[in-house]
């Protein structure tokens, strides 16, 4: 089965009518209701004015760009005639128009003006520039102080004449030129130039150097925000520096959202963004989230050195980024209009397919119908020809199922999408491929091989092979699998960017492989395919708390690999691993994925191209049999690097002993150059925190989990988190495999000297690389710092399954998976991610529907009665649910859930789960009852499958669960609720929120726990006093009760407990325990404690899942406007587009202004008032709170 989703980012008109709720009678003003944003952009560059552009249906506006020159010839005198009687002709037209002041040039442009940008006043004024001679251009320094003055100043005039205009779109605010101090292209300028421009002084005696570059762009950007603070700016980015190695792309682009400017960059073409997993496609995403993003391209009709594609490759390129607007070149417009001397259907086609896909932003848009079709021919999907399947319907739905014939291995399908306005409107067809794998695992033609050694042998064997490849290829397929972990390289070079492959799953049962296009990697002439194997989890050497090393699936790790070569010639080879392959022992010399590696680069062959032993002795491979029932492709992101940091500092304790903080906690691996004598033993260990002098790193070994005392003393090359190098004497480049860390520190010792400094060691962030949706920026900093800590404990427990910490344990706690699953949707598309672990615990199901608390377990963890941890196996697929609309993984999952309830109920028939399970873990002081605890999420779990056989019309099922989850709530009620009291149990926080939170509480009561919720917090001095089950439910239940301030004021706190305290003492990320005495005894990196990301999402942004609606077809907005907070910005990208709501003060009043995306409505709620009901579009409320 296939779901191909339609992800509407900007179709058509209407409202989608979810919650049946009646019209206010009264509600806030709406200050202003306008569309969003966005749009295609006429370029209105100097050599290209045709008003005929303001006649085509598709641009927003114009984009003038004028020189300094021409607008303040005399030092503040201005002609703006040109300028006014462009708004003038273009409001008329109803267009809008943006402003680009051209402040820089390198003569370029074939007009004179662009050689004298800026006025010469300039100069007399004192102002320094400098003179190009082959152009004959005048390069102004931009960082000049005088210089910089009277720009700003004419930044200031601008704004006085324009700023209020309603017809005016946003103002070109980019320092020099594209954060050039000026733009110097191949040949353009004097060949001289970088050497000459560099000798050049401002009227202060500055030459250009990157740092005063770096303080002027910053400055400016600052400057210009506060000065056009109710107008949108922008800048824009491109590489930043003026020198070919400086790229302050980044650094640039993040000053620019901090300061809420628009970013984007020039010269996009149709190849752009096409890589999703590219650092700028990664950057864009993320800011859009804070800010609209510009996008520019280059021209698209003309023969210019840099050929950018069609304009309809831009328009793609543009609708990967989601840009909000797109600057088209004025030829390519006006080719596209209709009256031009040249028009060009397909230029106008092209403008209208970017329009529709992202600016068409009338307000309440909907899809009232949609056509998707597949077929292995593109061509001949366009024509409606060879269509494998169609559906058309009449339907605002976006999630679609294919419902066609099975489809075939090894082929590419292409599926296109066209979909109708409220007004009937149809849409261009979009066209998008998949390409099919194995699909069965009949058609795997390789063998699973290894070295046939002994699973405590500590080498880790490399395999390889010679193949000729005589024939030109057309395509090239990798399929690779491996009970362990592998890196696959053809000639030397890896092969892909994942790592840790394949992710972790009970090996007995499923091994996921992956496919890699390996077709440009193959060479003419002999190609050696190089595999290296390491242990992972399948086996795990060394001795440690989680009995790993005693799992029934432990082996020798193996492979499969099948190399699928298609010619052009037609015909078609398969390489696949066999006997034929040889082996030997790889320079890798231990690897474990709790301790770390090791690596002798003195036995590296660095003549060839295989990562053999100096003489390494070669051996035939041997064939095993199949490890697991199951082999599945890799049906969500792969474990990946996503970012690197430079150490923050280095202390030198001497030429053999060096410490490293790298100033962020995460889970990750070192990427290093050491540089030493031949021999040299290098020691890299890793930490989360110093020793108690917080001189040297501290000594995890003290945990207990793999402490001598209880598992024997391990050898010394085989440490917790430590790699053991041996240098050869060359510059070693060392990354380790097959292994990761979590840690803030890393401390080097040597027993040889070696000279190392900060950028000696990259720090390396590692993990499942789910894509960014959510984004939250408020104007307490506490706040900031905790959900930055929140997404990196998250991130770093998400390594294929979702686990607790990236240090001691590494497991796949159920109770930490289903904790975090709020937070973790409200920041990250992690869909597939948990549909894959839930396969896994399908896998690790006990026939009688026990399952154990850790999944994949080796066999720790398998109790009967944890079930406070083990009901993620519901709550984890019904928040999908909510979150996505999409019911596959509760369908896929549902019997499962209904067996594990059933293993509880035959158990405990009373509805009680006994005083045995885990419990409120990690509390700070008050211990809640277990079995009130324990039997609160006995209830969730069975709510939850009633709640789904309703959703699946399974009858018997709802009366049975049904009856089922009332009996375990009147049993809970019975025992732990003090009717007359309103007190559960002894009264705890846990104890009083959990009930309230998950709607336990009879409602005669509700009243009266809450009240008693509160006192308790309050006789707690507003502090927390909670484990984990009681962290995820106090927030809320506070909330919604009415004490949303005492709320903020627990959520606000700085000392013990409180996750402000861990940020007070320099965390980066949640902690295992509320109590910290610096003796990093216990984790310093847990998402148990999680929640409040969610609660930031839900109460200072408003956002909330409408479970009557599931996907946010309907958005229920919620915002509080705490008194502490004088501004919130949230985004959250649903499967309809992305929500906005973001709220500031100004003066006695509130300004609240939300985006609700196509296809969708919101029911918003503002104080007191009666919800109001809103469609798509962005509206904007005052409220007098």
């Amino acid at each position: 089965m296939i779901r191909i989703i339609l992800f509407l980012l900007c179709v058509v008109m209407g409202s989608v009518s979810c919650t049946g709720n009646t019209p206010p009678k009264t509600s806030p003003s709406i200050k202003n209701q306008t569309n969003t944003n966005g749009g295609l952009i006429y370029f209105a560059s100097k050599q290209h004015r045709d008003d005929l552009a303001i006649q085509n249906p598709y641009i927003v506006g114009a984009l003038y760009t004028i020189y300094w020159s021409e607008l303040e010839k005399s030092k503040g005198e201005y002609d703006w005639s040109e300028l006014d009687e462009f708004f003038k002709k273009w409001s008329a037209g109803g267009k809008k128009v943006a402003i680009r002041v051209i402040w820089i040039s390198t003569g370029l442009w074939p007009h004179e003006v662009a050689r004298h940008p800026s006025p010469d006043w300039l100069w007399k004024e004192g102002a320094k520039y400098y003179y190009d001679e082959k152009t004959q251009t005048e390069i102004p320094l931009f960082w000049d102080p005088i210089y910089n003055k009277h720009a700003l100043r004419l930044m200031q005039a601008i704004y006085d004449r324009y700023g209020k205009d309603p017809n005016l779109l946003f103002v070109s605010a980019t320092p020099g030129y594209e954060t050039f101090p000026c733009h110097p292209k191949t040949g353009s300028v004097s060949t001289n130039f970088f050497e000459d421009f560099s000798k050049v002084r401002d009227s202060q005696g500055r030459a250009y150097s990157p740092e005063l570059w770096k303080s002027t762009v910053k400055n400016w950007i600052s400057s210009i925000s506060a000065m056009y603070s109710d107008v949108l700016t922008f800048v824009s980015l491109n590489r930043g520096g003026l020198f070919p190695e400086e790229d302050y792309f980044q650094l640039f682009g993040e000053y620019s959202v901090e300061c809420h400017v628009m970013v984007g960059q020039n010269g996009i073409k149709a190849s752009s963004y096409q890589n999703q997993n590219g650092g700028r496609y990664k950057l864009f995403r993320q800011w859009k989230q804070q800010v609209p993003v510009f996008q520019e391209m280059a021209l698209a009709s003309g023969n210019i050195e840099r050929q950018v594609g069609s304009l309809m490759g831009v328009m793609e390129a543009a609708v990967r980024i989601d840009a909000d607007y797109l600057n088209v070149y004025a030829v390519d417009v006006l080719k596209g209009t209709k009256g031009y001397k040249d028009y060009d259907p397909s230029y106008e086609q092209a403008l209208k397919f970017g329009y529709e896909k992202l600016f068409d932003r009338r307000a309440d848009a909907l899809q009232t119908a949609y056509y998707v079709a597949v077929s292995t021919d593109s061509l001949s999907l366009l024509k409606g020809e060879n269509i494998l399947w169609s559906e058309e319907k009449k339907s605002n739905n976006t999630l679609i199922r294919y419902t066609g014939k099975e489809l075939e291995p090894f082929t590419r399908y292409y599926w296109c999408v066209s979909i109708a306005d409220k007004d009937g409107q149809k849409s261009s067809k979009v066209i998008s491929s998949f390409e099919t794998g194995m699909l069965d695992q009949q058609n795997w033609k390789g063998k699973f091989i290894s070295d046939g050694k002994d699973i405590e042998d500590r080498s880790t064997p490399y395999f390889r092979k010679n193949i000729g490849i005589s024939k030109k290829v057309k395509s090239a397929r990798a399929y690779i699998t491996a009970a362990g972990l592998y890196e696959l390289s053809i000639n030397g070079k890896k092969i892909g960017d994942h790592i840790l492959d394949p992710a972790y799953t009970d090996f007995a049962k499923r091994l996921l492989y992956a496919t890699y296009d390996v077709t440009k990697d193959l060479k003419q002439g002999e190609n050696i395919l190089g595999i290296l194997l390491g242990n992972g989890w399948y086996n795990h050497q060394p001795v440690a708390e989680w009995n790993f090393h005693q799992a029934d699936w432990r082996g020798r790790p193996s492979f499969c690999l099948n190399l699928r070569i298609v010619y052009t010639d037609g015909t078609e080879e398969v390489i696949a691993s066999d006997r034929s392959f040889e082996t030997t022992a790889s320079p890798l010399t231990f690897n474990a994925i709790y301790l770390g590696e090791g690596y002798d680069f003195r036995r590296e062959n660095r003549e060839t191209y295989a990562l053999e032993s100096n003489g390494g002795d070669w051996q035939r491979a041997i064939e095993v049999a199949t490890p697991a029932e199951k082999l599945v492709a890799l049906n969500m992101p792969p474990i990946r690097i996503t970012d690197r940091l430079h150490a923050k500092s280095i202390k030198k304790f001497s030429d053999t002993n060096y410490v490293f903080d790298f100033g962020q906690n995460w889970c990750g691996i070192i990427d290093g150059v050491f540089k030493g004598i031949e021999g040299t033993r290098v020691k890299i260990k890793h930490a989360e925190s110093l020793d108690e002098k917080r001189e040297h790193v501290y000594d995890d070994c003290l945990t207990g989990f793999y402490n001598a005392e209880r598992y024997g003393k391990h050898p010394d090359d085989e440490q917790f988190q430590t790699d053991i190098i041996y240098l050869d004497g060359k510059k070693d480049h060392f990354v380790p495999r097959f292994s990761y860390k979590g840690f803030r520190y890393v401390e080097i010792t040597s027993d040889k000297p070696l000279k190392l400094d900060k950028k000696s060691l990259n720090s390396c962030f590692v993990h499942t690389d789910v894509p960014e949706i959510g984004s939250f920026e408020c104007s307490n900093p506490l706040f900031n710092k905790i959900m930055s800590a929140t997404r990196y404990s998250y991130l770093s427990n998400l390594i294929g399954i979702p686990t607790d910490c990236p240090q001691r344990e590494k497991n796949g706690w159920t109770g930490d998976a289903h904790l975090a699953i709020e937070t973790g949707l409200y920041n990250y598309d992690a869909i597939t991610f948990y549909e894959k672990w839930m396969r896994d615990l399908q896998d690790n199901m006990f026939d009688n529907g026990r399952l154990a608390c850790i999944i994949p377990s080796g066999g720790w963890g398998q109790t009967d009665n944890t079930v406070d941890w083990t009901c993620a196996v519901a709550i984890i697929p019904w928040t999908i649910y909510e979150f996505y609309g999409d019911a596959t993984c509760l369908a896929e999952n549902y019997e499962m859930m209904k067996k594990h309830a059933d293993f509880f109920l035959k158990h405990y028939p009373a509805g009680l789960v006994p005083d045995a399970c885990l419990g409120d873990w990690c509390p700070y002081k008050a211990v809640s009852n277990k079995e009130l605890t324990a039997s609160i999420c006995f209830f969730r779990m069975v709510d939850i499958i009633a709640k789904a056989a309703r959703l699946f019309n399974k009858e018997d099922d709802l009366f049975f669960y049904r009856k089922m989850a009332d009996k375990i709530k009147t049993a809970i009620n019975k025992k732990f609720l003090n009717e007359e009291t309103g007190i559960y149990a002894s009264g705890y926080q846990a104890e009083l929120s959990m009930p309230l939170r998950w709607n336990i509480v009879p409602e005669h009561c509700r009243a009266k726990v809450a009240a008693n919720l509160s006192a308790r917090v309050k006789q707690d001095n507003d502090h927390l006093d909670v484990g984990i089950f009681g962290c995820q439910a106090l927030l809320d239940a506070l909330t919604t009760t009415g004490n949303v301030e005492q709320a903020y004021r627990i959520a606000n706190q700085t000392d013990e407990p409180s996750w402000g305290n861990w940020i007070e003492r320099g965390a980066t990320t949640l902690h295992e325990w509320w109590q910290y005495d610096g003796k990093a005894i216990t984790s310093e990196n847990h998402i148990m404690f999680g929640e409040i990301g969610a609660w930031l999402y839900k109460t200072l942004g408003g956002i909330n899942p409408d479970v009557a609606c599931p996907g946010f077809k309907n958005v229920i907005l919620r915002p509080y406007f705490l008194k502490d907070i004088s501004y919130v910005k949230v985004s959250y990208i649903t499967p309809q587009g992305m929500v906005k709501s973001s709220w500031n003060r100004k003066g006695a009043k509130i300004i609240y202004k939300v985006t609700v995306p196509p296809n969708s409505t919101a029911t918003l709620f503002l104080q007191k008032d009666e919800p109001v009901n809103l469609k798509s579009g962005t509206f904007t409320f005052e409220v007098i709170p």
